[in-house]
């Protein structure tokens, strides 16, 4: 969870696989679909940096070589379009792979 400039809040809801938003009062402002499982959302400046958990499943073990399923960090704008994505490959412990991205921070320049 995290909130903008405004202190409209972000919440990554990971079972439904999607990212909601809401006002201080509670109100839905909106609803940002199509992601891997969500753990995470840093929202900084003019930008959502959201941490996506592996979506790949089944009992034939072909997930573990899968690309594109996550896990991954996904960089949005504030209306949910997706500007660029860091984990192409599955799970794993090599460099530049995840296994549950859950902790993204930003500092005060946007860098994560």
């Amino acid at each position: 969870m995290d909130l903008d400039d405004e202190s409209d809040i972000y919440i990554a809801d990971r079972e439904n696989r999607r990212i909601q938003m809401f006002n201080r009062k509670g109100e839905v402002l909106g609803v940002w679909n199509g992601f891997s499982r969500v753990e995470a959302i840093c929202v900084s400046g003019e930008y959502a940096y959201v941490g996506e958990y592996y979506a790949g499943g089944g009992d034939s073990g072909s997930y573990r070589e899968a690309t594109d399923l996550g896990p991954r960090i996904t960089k949005c704008d504030l209306s949910g379009n997706i500007i660029a994505r860091i984990g192409r490959e599955p799970f794993g412990d090599a460099l530049g792979r995840f296994y549950a991205p859950h902790g993204i921070a930003a500092d005060s320049n946007g860098d994560v």
